[in-house]
């Protein structure tokens, strides 16, 4: 019968045990003629063949038999493979496999058991605290044996920030200093909403940003082990008697059109009626359907005070990104072919950048085009309709 190798004594029932002799073929096994009690003495799993000789005598002749015994490999013991660290809140996959020694091809099943009771070759865990795990291995009935110990260390979330600003209203031309603060001095502020990058705008590079429009802002803090804390947000509207100076919010924020196709333009924040100047003649109302044939900036001007400008690009055939894009909202767009070998996003700079390119045949990223940490990239085939 199979065992597995290094295990206890196995015993062997001898039929006869008078005068004779045994040896194993290779040389591996221990045999004890009397007891009929086999040992493998070897660390080599294979197939040994016992012969079992009774000498001549007299008017007999010698008798042999013989029998054979197979040594199945152990698994070797399991190594665990995985994250080591995770933050509070998350779970994080521990795999391992079967690591035979492929002495003899076992048809048999594989089985694991992990310190946590589960019976799969990976295992999901989500622990509150640092935890150990083990794991065992079965391949044809022979278990390895245990794994090393794996600690998955927890990390705390940071403190939920606060965010401060020297002024909630602000009137078209004017500012808000906004401070983001986190509670720990080892922890980093950064700033997750995506704001338009307009000529001049200053760059949040710290926990202060300067903000030239009404609108929702938000952050988060950062713990040297990259956890995150829960957003906090802080809403800056439209100051009081601002004199008709009102903020005027075009949509879609970034339009980008196909040749020979068409956009609708729509405006809010207006009180009176809005004039729409640019392409062939003026336009009235709060909606407007646009189709320029090259790329346009239209101005909005509002009746009772505010303006504001949008650009409708029209995409061409080929597009070679020629910038860094470090903050803000961008759509590149190209009827055939888009290449880049710039960056998105900056470390150093938040909020990270929301970045899209649609090209109808091939978008081609070149050595030196990356997407940082935070930033968002979409890459999309598809034709311009």
């Amino acid at each position: 019968n199979p065992f597995c190798r290094s295990v206890s004594p196995v015993n062997v029932t001898l039929i006869n045990t008078s005068s004779g002799t045994i040896t194993s073929t290779p040389a591996g096994l221990s045999i004890d003629a009397t007891s009929g009690q086999i040992t493998p003495s070897t660390s080599t799993a294979g197939i040994y063949t016992i012969t079992y000789t009774i000498a001549a005598s007299g008017s007999c002749s010698a008798v042999t038999t013989t029998t054979s015994v197979t040594i199945k490999p152990t698994p070797n013991k399991p190594i665990i493979t995985g994250k080591n660290e995770i933050c509070f809140g998350e779970n994080t996959v521990l795999s391992t496999s079967i690591i035979p020694s492929p002495i003899i091809p076992s048809p048999g099943v594989s089985t694991f058991l992990w310190s946590t009771m589960a019976t799969t070759s990976s295992v999901n865990v989500a622990p509150t605290s640092t935890q150990v795990y083990t794991v065992t291995t079965t391949l044809d009935g022979c278990v390895s044996p245990t794994s090393d110990g794996y600690a998955v260390t927890v990390n705390p979330l940071p403190n939920i920030p606060t965010i401060t600003a020297n002024n909630m209203g602000i009137c078209k031309g004017g500012n808000s200093i906004l401070t983001g603060t986190c509670s720990s001095t080892t922890d980093i502020f950064r700033w997750s909403t995506p704001a338009l990058l307009t000529a001049g705008a200053t760059l949040p590079s710290s926990n202060t940003r300067v903000v030239t429009e009404p609108g929702t802002y938000k952050g988060l803090c950062e713990s040297n082990k990259g956890c995150l804390s829960a957003e906090v947000n802080i809403v800056i509207t439209q100051g009081q008697n601002c004199n008709g100076q009102n903020f005027i919010v075009v949509t879609p924020v970034k339009p980008v059109i196909c040749p020979n196709s068409s956009v609708t333009l729509t405006a809010s924040g207006c009180g009176g009626t809005m004039t729409w100047i640019g392409g062939l003649s003026p336009q009235m109302g709060n909606s407007v359907v646009v189709s320029p044939t090259v790329t346009t900036t239209y101005l909005i001007q509002c009746s009772t005070g505010g303006s504001a400008t949008v650009d409708v690009v029209v995409a061409t055939t080929n597009v070679v990104v020629s910038n860094n894009i470090t903050t803000g909202t961008e759509r590149v767009k190209a009827t055939e072919i888009i290449e880049s070998n710039k960056k998105i996003g900056d470390p150093n700079f938040t909020p990270a950048p929301a970045v899209n390119y649609e090209a109808g045949k091939a978008i081609i990223l070149k050595p030196g085009f990356v997407a940082e940490k935070w930033s968002t990239f979409k890459a999309e085939i598809k034709a311009c309709n």
